[in-house]
């Protein structure tokens, strides 16, 4: 499966449509699931891909996590270039509330 980048602002993860781009030339592209842990993925693309000028944090890969499953999406954390490959290390969407800290409240019954 190729992975697919998307805009920062997706906001239908179920259209299917190419996106900015389908990132042909990565060089690989892993995602790791874990039972009640992390779900992130880690890809390694050419820093002169046709896409490697687009690719920045916040930015939304959408890629499988297997054979059997359907595409997910994981937002772009990190990017590390290299000399000639960028590292790119992203987590799944469901990750994003983790940031939104809720206010203390109080509840009346």
């Amino acid at each position: 499966m190729i992975p697919i980048l998307y805009d920062a602002n997706l906001q239908d993860a179920w259209t299917i449509s190419n996106g900015i781009g389908r990132l042909n030339d990565c060089r690989s592209c892993r995602v790791t699931e874990e039972r009640n842990g992390e779900y992130t993925l880690e890809a390694e693309y050419p820093l002169n891909g046709i896409h490697a000028e687009k690719i920045a944090t916040q930015r939304i890969i959408k890629a499988r996590a297997g054979d059997k499953s359907d595409l997910q999406c994981f937002r772009i954390q990190r990017i590390t270039p290299g000399m000639k490959t960028m590292q790119i290390y992203a987590n799944h969407v469901s990750y994003d509330l983790s940031f939104y800290p809720v206010k203390p409240f109080t509840a009346t019954v």
